[in-house]
């Protein structure tokens, strides 16, 4: 199987400008409010750095979890990197951990009510819902570790996007070889991300409390929509990031309940552990898979998001 949760730029081949946005029709609600004042000023809000499990106080070890499992012959890619905002401060006060399926308890994130989550320049406005998500959303990419890798993608951040489409494009390339093989450690690639539970105030980023929330529905729009485009689910687990598990998406409307979620979607195995109802999320993602024998360029647009309850 060819197919991973890598993207990556083909040496001299340019990263596709822009990014067509369906238009806004009929039924679209009122933009959220902007992020509260205070909210995350200085540092640009979507700057990929890695987070620890902020229920695991001081003592943790901040990364993701590892990959596990196999396709193949290929190891199985790296997951890629998390979005926390600011500073490398705990919880704050208040946002204490709790368990079960929802998370933390006592959150600071506002609620409004509806389940249409709307950006207002990449930003998710608490207020705006009533299912307690407030982030923004994020590009990553492999470029920003070390060794870096080379994939590109465009734009760098949302903060001047306008209606409520959120729209990337580039290139994800052939997977070069390393020592042992394809090398998705270096070259994992990058996509689309949404924090889910952000109070703040350069705070640490909270599990998200999903409450009655069983999925999500949204629409992949586009001019060059890749044939094998993943929707991802991150979650605390212990004092990393586990950012493994997936479910294969299509152009158009799209549906995800949380129990189609998997370890290892690309593995294909029918048996895959799916995602736990306790499981403490922190973002969901749109991730292009790459192949190891031609690069796939990519120009498409996640609008319509809405989470969905039973």
């Amino acid at each position: 199987m060819t197919s991973r949760f890598t993207l990556l730029l083909v040496a001299g081949v340019a990263a596709v400008a822009g990014c067509s946005s369906p238009s806004d029709s009929g039924g679209t609600p009122e933009p959220p409010t902007l992020p509260p004042p205070g909210f995350a000023a200085g540092a640009n809000p979507q700057a990929p750095q890695q987070t620890q499990n902020p229920l695991q106080g001081a003592g943790g070890t901040s990364g993701q979890t590892a990959s596990s499992g196999t396709a193949g012959t290929e190891s199985a890619p790296p997951p890629p990197l998390v979005v926390a905002m600011g500073g490398s401060g705990g919880a704050p006060a208040g946002a204490g951990g709790g368990t079960g399926a929802g998370g933390a308890t006592n959150s600071p994130i506002p609620r409004g009510t509806g389940d249409t989550l709307a950006p207002a320049a990449g930003f998710i406005a608490g207020t705006s819902n009533g299912d307690g998500i407030q982030g923004y959303f994020y590009t990553f990419s492999d470029a920003t570790q070390m060794p870096a890798g080379a994939t590109q993608i465009t734009p760098p951040d949302f903060s001047k996007s306008t209606g409520s489409a959120i729209c990337v494009s580039g290139m994800a390339s052939q997977v070069m070889n390393g020592a042992n093989g394809p090398d998705y450690t270096r070259y994992y690639g990058g996509g689309v991300g949404l924090n889910l539970a952000d109070p703040g105030n350069s705070m640490t980023l909270l599990p998200w409390d999903r409450g009655s929330v069983t999925g999500f529905s949204f629409n992949i729009t586009g001019m060059t929509v890749p044939a094998d485009l993943r929707f991802k689910a991150t979650f605390f687990q212990g004092a990393s990031v586990n950012t493994d598990y997936c479910l294969t998406i299509k152009a158009g409307q799209n549906t995800v309940k949380f129990e189609q979620i998997v370890n290892a979607c690309y593995t294909g195995g029918a048996m895959a552990p799916a995602l736990a109802p306790t499981a403490q999320l922190q973002a969901i993602q749109w991730q292009v898979a790459t192949n190891t024998t031609a690069a796939t360029p990519f120009n498409f647009c996640v609008d319509n998001l809405v989470a969905l309850k039973n």
